[in-house]
């Protein structure tokens, strides 16, 4: 098993134990929140550092840009705890809740952390030039079809709102299987779309 994957089965395990253990009554609602945050933290960071990595860059040189926005994205994931937590209140086990459909909505959470992972990327690969390429999701929204094939600097990828697993997609990045690829092919003239997802 890849690093990458490691890492993201990790992430998934620990929402995971704090989705059954507030549903089983293993914590309290609380408790819950305080796993949730600090399963957030500490995986956005890893992805952070993950993405970061592919181009060369250590955690060690992480610029205070990139650790406000590394911040940015743990304080603003945050903010959808309380759903969450309201909603395993609403389907407890002692209520005849079912776990799997808990687990089912936790992969949205999961799925933000390939979200943290290319926008990592992003800034440390800053003006390279990328292309868009279409992952084989079954069924591809329209800003993806529309990026395919792309050429921008990963800057003006960013800039514009447009990569790829992002929530600003109209997809919502949940299942989103496209990528950016460093290039040398001429880059295309202006900039992309900004994404109609939000």
């Amino acid at each position: 098993m890849t690093d990458l994957l490691k890492s993201i089965e990790g992430y998934r395990l620990n929402i995971r134990a704090a989705v059954r253990g507030l549903w089983n009554g293993t914590w309290d609602y609380f408790h819950f929140i305080d796993l949730m945050s600090m399963a957030i933290e500490r995986g956005f960071t890893q992805a952070w550092y993950e993405g970061a990595r592919i181009y060369g860059i250590e955690p060690s040189e992480l610029t205070q840009e990139e650790h406000d926005r590394i911040t940015q994205e743990v304080d603003k994931e945050r903010t959808f705890i309380e759903n969450l937590g309201q909603y395993i209140n609403a389907n407890l086990k002692s209520l005849g809740g079912k776990l799997a459909p808990l687990y089912d909505r936790a992969e949205l959470w999961v799925a933000g952390y390939n979200r943290v992972r290319v926008l990592g990327s992003s800034y440390a690969a800053k003006d390279q030039k990328h292309i868009w390429v279409h992952g084989p999701t079954k069924e591809p929204c329209r800003d993806c079809t529309g990026y395919t094939g792309k050429v921008y600097r990963m800057s003006v990828w960013r800039k514009y709102g447009a990569l790829p697993k992002s929530w600003e997609l109209s997809c919502h990045g949940i299942h989103c299987e496209c990528h950016l690829d460093p290039t040398n092919l001429p880059g295309n003239h202006g900039h992309p779309a900004r994404p109609t997802g939000v």
